[in-house]
């Protein structure tokens, strides 16, 4: 929905250095002119010792350069989604869909 809405294209990358093997890095380009904006973090299900909320953090600030250079951002969005397993699919509530959409407007800001 994001990438519709906003004209962007994420892409997983994979072997992206990570703090637990729970959390996945996106890379967000511009669809037009293919420019690389940022990136982002997804922390999404619960473990012990972690943050119990959900939040957005400001890891690095974007902006353009005098010289129009970019300086990336990149954020970390932290959740405590249910965890699929090798039955079932991970099913959200409706407000943990809006919290997803909430925290992931966040992400985009």
């Amino acid at each position: 929905i994001y990438e519709d809405l906003l004209g962007l294209n994420f892409t997983k990358l994979e072997n992206a250095e990570v703090w637990h093997d729970d959390v996945s890095m996106y890379q967000v380009d511009d669809w037009l002119s293919g420019d690389t904006l940022g990136y982002f973090y997804l922390d999404l299900h619960p473990r012990d010792g972690k943050f119990a909320h959900a939040a957005v953090f400001g890891l690095q600030l974007g902006s353009l350069g005098k010289d129009g250079t970019r300086d990336k951002a990149v954020r970390a969005m932290v959740c405590n989604f249910p965890r699929p397993t090798e039955d079932k699919p991970a099913l959200l509530t409706h407000k943990q869909v809006k919290t997803f959409f909430h925290e992931f407007g966040h992400v985009m800001h």
